[in-house]
């Protein structure tokens, strides 16, 4: 018998503990016998187990994912002001009892980040923003992959999540492969981003200026890439920026991850033009 760390929020302590939830008072969290997940007892305490312990659900329960290029800086935190965004992400925190959604885990120097859930429909090109919740840092490092290359993750993102969907090297390898196509693929297209569940979710209203603030933060983020990739070509004036840039961040067209060289290359590219060290 194993026990299942659960995300409980303060306000709904009584409720869990009801469904059989125990607190352990050293470790600080509320947990569960792995056994209580096979009885009636679940349904209670769904709202709480961890998407890796849920039996309802399948892996993967946590895949890589990499924003596309006209995407880039394109979320809540361009179109709130400070004070609210400050309200999602707390809110998002409570809500899990400071414990990541997908493992139940909690980080070293601080125990969760927020993360924003975003779908794409390819057909329509629409952006739909579906929540934000709490990830741990190496779950977050999983759905932001491309970013833990340039810093250097690779290595313990692949085992956070061999370990959380119970993968092979292979089967993380290819969920890669495809991050890297979708994002090639999407970063070609300009999208549409609907925003309205902050507005459902805590009242906070799509100013007039929202789609602006968006484009301006896209703008900034590409045009800081550009600029370290080659000053000469990018048009500040207008704004824009050629497919060769594009080209310039995928020197693998056959997005094949195993080919370590042109990998390696794309890693080291990205770090001069965001400038990580």
């Amino acid at each position: 018998m194993a026990n299942i760390p659960l995300c409980v929020p303060f306000s709904k302590k009584a409720l869990a503990k009801r469904a059989g939830a125990r607190w352990d008072s050293l470790g600080k969290l509320w947990f569960c016998d792995d056994n209580l997940l096979t009885t009636h007892a679940y349904q209670e305490l769904k709202p709480f187990v961890p998407r890796m312990y849920r039996p309802d659900l399948e892996a993967p329960y946590i895949r890589p994912w990499m924003v596309p290029q006209t995407l880039w800086g394109k979320n809540l935190r361009a179109i709130l002001s400070k004070e609210q965004w400050d309200i999602v992400r707390r809110n998002a925190y409570a809500e899990a009892g400071m414990r990541c959604r997908v493992c139940g885990g909690r980080g070293q120097e601080w125990p969760v980040e927020a993360d924003e859930a975003w779908d794409y429909d390819d057909e329509r090109l629409l952006h739909t923003l579906r929540g934000v919740i709490a990830l741990c840092p190496n779950c977050h490092h999983i759905r932001h992959w491309g970013k833990s290359l340039i810093d250097g993750r690779e290595g313990e993102v692949i085992a956070k999540m061999m370990a959380v969907n119970s993968w092979t090297r292979g089967q993380v390898q290819s969920a890669a492969d495809t991050a890297y196509a979708d994002w090639e693929r999407r970063s070609r297209q300009e999208w549409t981003s609907d925003y309205s569940w902050v507005t459902r979710k805590h009242g906070f209203a799509i100013g007039a200026d929202a789609h602006s603030l968006a484009q301006a933060a896209n703008f900034e983020l590409v045009a800081q890439a550009a600029r370290r990739a080659s000053g000469d070509w990018y048009d500040n004036d207008s704004m824009s920026y050629p497919d060769i840039w594009l080209e310039a961040l995928t020197p693998f067209p056959d997005h094949s991850a195993q080919n370590s060289h042109k990998k390696r290359s794309w890693i080291e590219n990205m770090k001069r033009w965001f400038g990580a060290q």
